[in-house]
């Protein structure tokens, strides 16, 4: 069962319950109120009955005397009780009116937050129904790159890659624009590839702040082709190698934004470029064109996409 499904559910028990709980309450209230009136009739007829009696039993014998008088004694009498027998039974129908209202509006107070926590959750799914619509018709930037030309040499370090941006979604991208960052490290070493990652998101956001930067639309099922260099300096690579003529391997990371209704979305991935050939960083060669095989370059280091 759907979870909103099943909030619902919950809810419009909720709600039966209370009615239900409402609903005996008001047939206790008539019952107690019937009982009351009941006792209340009771009485005042048990007074009237008494005082017919006395007053045949004092006033309408001999000697008789002051009948009037003796008459009138004996109904204000039973007048006052059947009074007092009324007020109790109107107090005690007030104390029972009182504690039914306090409990009415208890629940009336339950029934209150659950109708506001419904709308909320109506909100909620509403609100979770129209991403996941939005997210479904979005669309999503794939990066395939591939890095056919890397120098290298005392001068430091140059790659051209070359950048497929392909649409997987269903709406056109707007505004794209791509960066790709370089970082070297020794060839024996265990890569990170969170700081060149950083970096290449930290070059994604300040674009964003500069929007509109006016970049390419990359409609659905299209894709974009475009070729960027990136270099890093002589003392960059060398404070990553242990020794100025041993092995070096690349990172290389291409991140590409763009925007989606008011957002911008980033796709990020990290390729790994490894030769064999030894350079020496210490020679005046200024920059050696490397010769890559396929095998050379990996993108076993992920990114990220939002």
């Amino acid at each position: 069962m759907p979870r909103g499904y099943r909030l619902y559910v919950a809810a419009a028990l909720g709600l039966v319950v209370g009615a239900a709980l409402i609903w005996a309450l008001v047939a206790d209230l008539s019952s107690v109120d019937q009982s009351y009136v009941h006792a209340a009739t009771d009485a005042s007829d048990h007074y009237r009955d008494d005082a017919n009696r006395q007053i045949h039993e004092r006033c309408l014998r001999p000697p008789g005397l002051h009948e009037p008088q003796c008459v009138e004694q004996i109904q204000d009498a039973a007048r006052e009780n059947q009074r007092r027998e009324q007020d109790l039974a109107a107090q005690k129908m007030t104390a029972w009116w009182t504690k039914v209202m306090g409990v009415a509006a208890l629940i009336g107070m339950t029934l209150s937050a659950i109708g506001v926590w419904l709308i909320l959750a109506t909100f909620r799914e509403n609100k979770r129904a129209a991403d996941a619509a939005h997210d479904a018709n979005r669309p999503w930037l794939e990066v395939q790159a591939h890095v056919f030309k890397l120098w290298t040499g005392s001068n430091g370090a140059s790659a051209d890659v070359k950048c497929d941006l392909i649409n997987r979604g269903n709406s056109p991208a707007t505004d794209v624009a791509l960066v790709v960052e370089m970082m070297a490290f020794t060839a024996g070493q265990l890569a990170d590839a969170a700081p060149i990652v950083s970096r290449v998101r930290d070059k994604l956001s300040e674009i964003d702040k500069r929007r509109p930067h006016m970049g390419s639309v990359i409609f659905p099922t299209c894709v974009e082709t475009d070729t960027i260099s990136t270099v890093m300096t002589a003392e960059e690579v060398m404070a990553a190698l242990e020794h100025p003529r041993g092995s070096v391997r690349f990172l290389i990371a291409v991140g590409t934004t763009y925007i989606f209704g008011e957002r911008a979305r980033h796709t990020v991935k990290c390729y790994d470029v490894f030769f064999s050939e030894k350079i020496d960083y210490t020679a005046p060669n200024l920059l050696h064109l490397v010769k890559l095989k396929p095998e050379n370059v990996t993108d076993t280091f992920k990114g990220y996409a939002t």
